[in-house]
């Protein structure tokens, strides 16, 4: 295969995790393809030399109609290209597929997409969509980022269909490169716990505070809760409330907002635990996280909730714990606390975890026909 077209909303400098994956994967698709192109709104200024190309498309990284009919139109212009593999990793972009299925139009040839999660509980709800879904996984390769979502994709379009092929993620390399200079820490120094998420019920924001408000506060007088993030204004009330129960607790807790680059891997450098107390939802899943591999790379021992694809994500560096307990999170955090043999302990294992993934891998995974790749299947 000489080249891959890689269609996407989202690619940094736009964050998040949709985006890190992006990069990510069309950087090491480089190195496995002789071109890869990517189609996006918002290119980077610096093309790397040995990296992608870029190719703008005039879109607003939106899924309304407007938005949806002009990845209609990328589609339909992407099936000239009958040798490159046309790779579909957002859901504005497979929305356009979806509309060209319905109305019987053609689709790229040797198309591969990636499916999150999210975009699955949505369009559950218009059977036309999941009937189209279903059409388009005949005619495509379809990837999930872990075996939960391999499930989902299941229960939602039936057992007749082809079970996608779970990619394995890994750490993004920039957080390896910059954890080798992790500053060492004193013993006096605050137990800093650290989210990075945005402020929304589903991160469990608000758990963690009242959890670490039920335990002893002598054990509690060193800790330093960060919570980075951005708050969306739909969120504004939420955002409040953290804020609220930030300022009545008896330990310290900030809310500072969104971070990138080397000021967020700053403040992973200088964290001892990372917490995350995701909780169920029906309109979105955790697909898997990406941010836990990140926190991984600095060495940090992890406590999360056993949502969505987070298991898979976290291994062995983390202390898993059910969602929506307080009682079972402040259990956890305080033998945490007190122990710091074990936290050196999960915090090894997460270093290990994070330096074993490789996105060369998973770009094999894409370009390898199924028979040959190395995949993980339910």
């Amino acid at each position: 295969m000489d080249h891959c077209c890689l269609y996407t909303s989202e690619y940094p400098p736009l964050a998040g995790g949709i985006a890190t994956v992006n990069h990510e994967l069309a950087l090491a698709l480089s190195g496995e393809v002789e071109k890869v192109t990517v189609y996006c709104p918002n290119p980077p200024k610096d093309e790397l030399t040995h990296g992608p190309g870029f190719f703008r498309v005039k879109v607003r990284g939106t899924q309304d109609p407007d938005d949806v009919f002009r990845w209609f139109r990328i589609m339909g212009r992407a099936t000239a290209d009958r040798h490159a593999m046309h790779c579909v990793t957002e859901p504005a972009p497979v929305l356009g597929l979806l509309f060209r299925i319905l109305f019987r139009r053609p689709i790229p040839s040797k198309l591969t997409i990636l499916l999150h999660g999210t975009e699955l509980l949505r369009w559950r709800r218009r059977k036309w969509l999941v009937r189209a879904l279903s059409r388009l996984s005949r005619q495509a390769r379809i990837f999930v980022p872990s075996v939960h979502v391999q499930a989902l994709f299941v229960e939602v379009l039936g057992p007749e269909v082809a079970i996608p092929e779970v990619l394995p993620y890994a750490t993004p390399k920039s957080c390896i490169q910059a954890a080798t200079s992790r500053k060492k820490k004193h013993a006096k120094d605050a137990v800093v716990l650290l989210t990075v998420a945005r402020i929304h019920p589903r991160k469990g924001q608000l758990d963690v505070i009242n959890a670490l408000r039920k335990i002893d506060s002598k054990i509690t007088a060193n800790v330093h809760y960060r919570i980075v993030g951005e708050a969306r204004k739909s969120r504004k009330s939420y955002l409040e409330q953290v804020r609220q129960a930030a300022a009545e607790a008896a330990f310290e807790v900030s809310v500072e907002g969104p971070l990138y680059g080397q000021s967020l891997f700053d403040v992973y450098s200088s964290s001892d635990l990372f917490i995350m107390a995701s909780r169920e939802d029906t309109d979105s899943v955790e697909s898997f996280g990406l941010v836990y591999l990140e926190a991984a790379a600095f060495g940090l021992p992890i406590v999360a909730t056993k949502v969505g694809g987070v298991e898979e994500a976290c291994g062995e560096a983390a202390a898993m714990v059910e969602p929506h307990s307080v009682t079972d999170l402040a259990e956890t955090l305080e033998r945490l606390l007190e122990d710091l043999e074990l936290r050196r302990s999960l915090g090894e294992a997460a270093v290990r975890m994070a330096q074993s993934t490789s996105w060369s891998e998973a770009a094999k995974c894409l370009v390898l026909p199924k028979e040959t790749s190395s995949l993980v299947s339910i």
